[in-house]
Order: C-alpha cells, then sequence, then structure tokens
C-alpha cells in the first residue's frame, strides 16, 4: 500500500511539472515586463540628455548606484527588469554601452558576456567591478552535503563562471560592492566627491544596521537550514552559519526530477521544516507540492535579481527587499 501511494505521488508530481515546463511565460514575467523603474526603454532615453551616462548588469547594481549617484548622472540597468540568468546584450545595447561614462558590474567570472566585451575593448568608459575586494564563492560549493541534485549536476551549465553570481544578497558584501561603485564615481566626477562620499556614507550604516538585525535574529536558530527555490542565498547563508537546499541548482533553470523531489520531502520531513520558500521567477508549483505534502507553509523569498509588481507598486528598493526577506528566513528558521 505505501509503495502505491509513493508511485501515486510520484505521478501527480510529473503532472505538475510537465505544466510547469510548459508554462514558463507566466504571470510574473509579464510583471516583470511592465516595469516602469528599470525598463529598458531607458536605453533610448539617455540620449536626450546632457549628464553623464552608468549602465548597470542588473537591479541591485542598479539600486546601489542610483543611491549614491542620486540624479547627479543617469543610471541604466541593461537587462530591464528581467533579472540576469540567460540574459544576453543585443548589438543595439553593445553599442549604447560603448557611450557610456561608466559601466558597472558584477565582476569577472561572474557574467561572462561582459568579460568578453572588455577583452575585446568595447566598453570604453570607467569600468567598475562590484566584486572587487570580495571573498567569492566557488558556484560548484553551493550544493549542500545534505542534498545533491544527482541528474543535473553533470549537465548543469553555470552560465555565470566558476562563482555563484549572487554576491548582492550578502549585506556585508554589499557594502563593499557600494564602496567600489562610489570610487568609481569619484573618479568619474570628482567635483562631486563630498555628495558621493555623503550618500555612500548614508547607505552603508543602512546595510550595516540591518545586518546587525540580521545578526541578532538568526543567532542560535531553532533550525539550521532553508528550502528555497533556487540556490541564490549562499552568501547569505555564509554570513549567519545556515544551510540551503535548492529546488533547482543556481541557475535557476531546468526541473527537478521525480526522484529530486522525493528526496527534498525526506529532507524536509527529517529537519522538520516548516517553510518552503518560491520566488516569482520559477513556477510556484512543485515548493507548492513539497509545501503541501510536508505540512509547511509556502513563502515568497526574494533573490534580487529584479523586482515583481507588487515591490515596485510599494516603492520598494534593495534594502526594504532585503527587510521583507529577513522576516521570512527569521519565520523558517525560529518558528
Amino acid at each position: 500500500m505505501k509503495n502505491n501511494k509513493k508511485v501515486f505521488f510520484s505521478l501527480i508530481l510529473f503532472v505538475f511539472i510537465l505544466s510547469a515546463c510548459s508554462k514558463k511565460e507566466d504571470k510574473a514575467t509579464v510583471d516583470r515586463a511592465k516595469d516602469p523603474i528599470n525598463s529598458t526603454t531607458d536605453l533610448e532615453e539617455t540620449s536626450s540628455t546632457d549628464k553623464k551616462t552608468i549602465y548597470v548588469t542588473s537591479f541591485p547594481l542598479y539600486d546601489f548606484t542610483k543611491s549614491i549617484v542620486g540624479d547627479k548622472m543617469e543610471v541604466v540597468n541593461m537587462t530591464g527588469n528581467q533579472g540576469f540568468h540567460g540574459w544576453e546584450p543585443t548589438a543595439k545595447d553593445i553599442a549604447k554601452v560603448q557611450e557610456a561614462d561608466m559601466f558597472v558590474y558584477s565582476g569577472p567570472g561572474l557574467e561572462k558576456w561582459v568579460d568578453n566585451l572588455i577583452e575585446n575593448g568595447t566598453i570604453s568608459g570607467n569600468i567598475v567591478a562590484g566584486s572587487q575586494g570580495l571573498d567569492l564563492l566557488m558556484a560548484s560549493h553551493v550544493h549542500q552535503e545534505d542534498y545533491s541534485h544527482e541528474e543535473d549536476h553533470h549537465n548543469e551549465d553555470h552560465s555565470h563562471g566558476n562563482f555563484d553570481p549572487h554576491i548582492w544578497l550578502s549585506l556585508r558584501n554589499a557594502q563593499i560592492i557600494l564602496s567600489n561603485i562610489k570610487d568609481g564615481l569619484v573618479e568619474l566626477d570628482s567635483a562631486n566627491k563630498d555628495f558621493y562620499e555623503n550618500n555612500y556614507k548614508l547607505r552603508a550604516e543602512a546595510f550595516q544596521s540591518l545586518d546587525e538585525k540580521y545578526s541578532e535574529l538568526l543567532e542560535n536558530p531553532l533550525r539550521d537550514m532553508i528550502l528555497v527555490s533556487h540556490e541564490a542565498y549562499a552568501y547569505l547563508a555564509r554570513d549567519y552559519k545556515f544551510k540551503q537546499v535548492g529546488i533547482q541548482g543556481i541557475n535557476a533553470d531546468g526541473e527537478p526530477s521525480l526522484k529530486q523531489i522525493n528526496s527534498i520531502i525526506d529532507l524536509a520531513k527529517e529537519n522538520d521544516l516548516k517553510v518552503i520558500f518560491y520566488e516569482h521567477s520559477t513556477s510556484p508549483k512543485v515548493p507548492t507540492l513539497i509545501a503541501e505534502e510536508v505540512g509547511a507553509s509556502l513563502e515568497f523569498l526574494s533573490p534580487l535579481e529584479a523586482l515583481t509588481k507588487e515591490q515596485i507598486e510599494a516603492g520598494k528598493d534593495y534594502l526594504a527587499v532585503m527587510e521583507d526577506n529577513l522576516e521570512v528566513i527569521n519565520k523558517a528558521l525560529n518558528e
């Protein structure tokens, strides 16, 4: 009887996975395309201003740069609000980058397409690598020893190179990235050095304050593991000494096998996990099934690769979303 139940449950999972695969262009994707803040239409607008222009390669870098530069320069998020997994620039994007006064990207080995542009001498403006000075994690190290994606570890295409690209999900990393951007701005526009230094100081203090709040709430937790949609949270987990287990790997693509899902369910039960996380860039169907099977709640956790429609309408920025993330992570580890 037990085996029959297992087979029946596996068949249900299989149907849901097929459905998820066929609906990649879901509501979340449509919402992201309507983002009025970081729409790629900004690429068309920058030529009509006399201000210097800064191009960045992700929403967090846009947020960090904008918080320091204010209205002194134009800041353009090249990826719009689409996230960066699988994103590649068009010929038009590359032509615009050639005109940029400053270019901010995650860093060498984190965005292959940028590495190629730099090697070819395509980018002529000031180049700022956000990851300069960071202790990067290898992409192969983010998979926890407690659980492994048996099949997709061997076939996974680490499109972001050898390192985990989600550097902004550590508030301690974020302070260093912020400093790197500030230094680049001062080099580009020394006349406004005091303005940039003051804005940097305010933002860095806010990051540090939230880091201290994370440390306080997550010290000596009841559990030491969270179950997430994809393995984006290694830097955050390192800072506060917990583990992440991903339904998907680091690149947030593909679907887990039935064997993997059953292994995750067993792991969640063994560790008494009360919260299963989903995110807007991947289908919530598998996390929902797992939550129902183990009797856990389903909560939204943002990898901050892009903002949801609701976050945009609420006027949320990087810091506000990291506050929201703390609330649900604390729930997962301590309730």
